[in-house]
């Protein structure tokens, strides 16, 4: 913030008048150095509302319900679904107390209606990959290999699949989106690191030039 103010000076004591080039350069530089301190700020807001996202309750609340909507938190409830259904199954526990259990698992995530829709449909009669299709958990390929399986007499078998496939989408989607925050991150800190040193640099370019002319 002291560094426009000391190069004024400089032309002062040196009794040069500023061009208007020189001038041009100086007021971008005063322009990079506002914009610099609005990143800071806006870094600082952010720095302070992850810390209440994790360390209120009400804010880890609001960031879990935030990360719930996203593809990557459907994909892990999907797969918490899936690895519960299929450990149940093969243990030889009912497929509606399974579906019960498997919906209070997923109690107060994203999945957490469609998964006790699914529980409402096996209750009143209706057949797994029915249940599933209609609540809308799994995808249409995901909902093929369910309904096979169903048919195979090997629902175990095909949740076991299907869990599988669900913790690879999972863990690819987490992946995927960590990597977009890494980039925006990397793109914010390069953008903050460019303004301060446009701050400095163009007023100096501005001055030697004067000086030099």
């Amino acid at each position: 913030s002291q560094v426009l103010p000391v190069f004024r000076r400089v032309f002062e004591q040196l009794g040069a008048t500023p061009s208007a080039a020189t001038q041009a350069v100086l007021a971008l530089g005063d322009g990079a150095q506002a914009a610099a301190w609005v990143l800071a700020g806006v870094l600082a807001l952010g720095v302070i509302l992850a810390l209440v996202c994790f360390r209120t309750r009400g804010g880890r609340q609001a960031a879990r319900r935030l990360f719930a909507r996203t593809r990557a938190g459907r994909a892990l409830d999907r797969s918490r679904f899936a690895a519960a259904m299929s450990l149940m199954l093969s243990s030889g526990l009912h497929l509606e107390e399974a579906a019960g259990r498997a919906a209070g698992l997923l109690e107060g995530a994203g999945l957490a209606q469609q998964a006790r829709q699914c529980h409402r449909q096996i209750q009143e009669g209706a057949l797994f990959h029915r249940a599933v299709e209609e609540a809308g958990l799994f995808s249409r390929l995901q909902l093929g290999l369910l309904a096979a399986g169903s048919r195979a007499g090997a629902a175990d078998q095909a949740m076991e699949e299907l869990a599988s496939r669900c913790a690879a989408e999972a863990e690819e989607r987490l992946e995927n989106l960590l990597n977009r925050f890494e980039y925006a991150l990397v793109a914010f800190l390069c953008l903050s690191i460019g303004l301060v040193l446009l701050s400095v640099m163009l007023p100096l370019v501005g001055m030697l030039s004067a000086v030099g002319g």
